[in-house]
């Protein structure tokens, strides 16, 4: 058995043998196979390397994509909560003055009745009853000038024009009331007792709150973040640019995702300087957005 058994051996290194030799022979006298499978073997390790590195893109982008909606819904809810007491506090004033035993109170009571603790929130601007003349019938602070008309301003003839028009947020304007300073207005319908328009609450925010919410964010290396309307006008952004603040964003092709769906994000290179962003953004109620320059785009530009 012994025998048969180195004979078995002898003979399979015999064959192995003649397959080298054969194999040598045919790439011998045919080069181009030997520098197709080399090209193969390159193409192989070429693919494998690309696949790894786009897995590694891939997780990269994610973090990224996952830390922008973490900021983004972080303010989202900071606003949308401060948007809600807000809207309480308007209700209370417009509850109070459609009341006509309010007017017949003693001013401090009065006041006490229209103007509850969170109309003194940090950032606000005050918070007005107005009548049906547009002239300010009740003020928050002694202070205020009370004398102006504001029967032109868009917060007042929406409510004016439209009984439905519910919580109204107005684009930025400088106001009478407070020398000038940039102000959106939260505002309410009055009606009276026959349910006739008998003016509006005003409750005035002074655009560095929605600048101080942003302030707050890191945006990274080349990154922004900002605060719109549903129309695309800009409220608040961060690098700040005080020119910006009132004009639209519309036109923007950053902006165009945002009006189909409430939340999202995508990635997209810059108009302006070319460089490729993660654009993420949250609207309740206004559109908050982030756009960063994630760890994948310096670590992986475009090829």
């Amino acid at each position: 058995m012994a025998p048969h058994g180195l004979s078995l051996r002898h003979r399979l290194r015999l064959t192995l043998r003649a397959v080298r030799a054969g194999m040598t022979r045919y790439v011998g006298n045919r080069p181009w196979v030997a520098g197709v499978a080399g090209t193969l073997v390159a193409l192989a390790m070429s693919i494998l390397t690309a696949v790894e590195v786009g897995e590694g893109r891939r997780e990269m982008l994610d973090h990224a994509r996952q830390t922008s909606q973490n900021l983004v819904s972080i303010i989202s809810a900071d606003l949308a909560r401060n948007v809600e007491v807000y809207s309480l506090s308007l209700q209370s004033m417009v509850d109070a003055a459609g009341d006509p035993r309010t007017w017949t109170l003693p001013v401090p009571v009065r006041q006490a009745m229209l103007f509850d603790r969170a109309t003194t929130a940090a950032f606000l601007g005050g918070a007005y009853i107005v009548g049906a003349d547009g002239e300010v019938a009740a003020a928050q602070y002694a202070d205020a000038n009370t004398t102006v008309h504001l029967d032109d301003r868009e917060y007042f003839q929406v409510h004016q024009r439209n009984p439905a028009a519910g919580l109204y947020f107005s684009h930025p304007f400088m106001s009478r009331l407070r020398g000038g300073k940039l102000s959106i207005a939260l505002t309410r319908r009055i009606d009276d007792a026959q349910g006739r328009f008998a003016g509006i609450a005003l409750l005035a925010i002074r655009i560095e709150y929605f600048q101080h919410l942003l302030d707050r964010i890191d945006t990274g290396e080349q990154g922004s973040v900002f605060i719109v309307m549903a129309d695309g006008t800009l409220l608040a952004r961060k690098p700040f640019d005080a020119r910006a603040i009132g004009t639209s964003v519309a036109k923007s092709p950053t902006f165009a995702p945002m009006t189909v769906h409430d939340s999202g994000s995508y990635v997209s290179v810059s108009r302006v300087d070319g460089v490729r962003r993660i654009f993420t953004w949250r609207s309740r109620p206004l559109s908050m957005t982030c756009s960063r320059r994630g760890s994948v785009a310096a670590a992986w530009p475009p090829r």
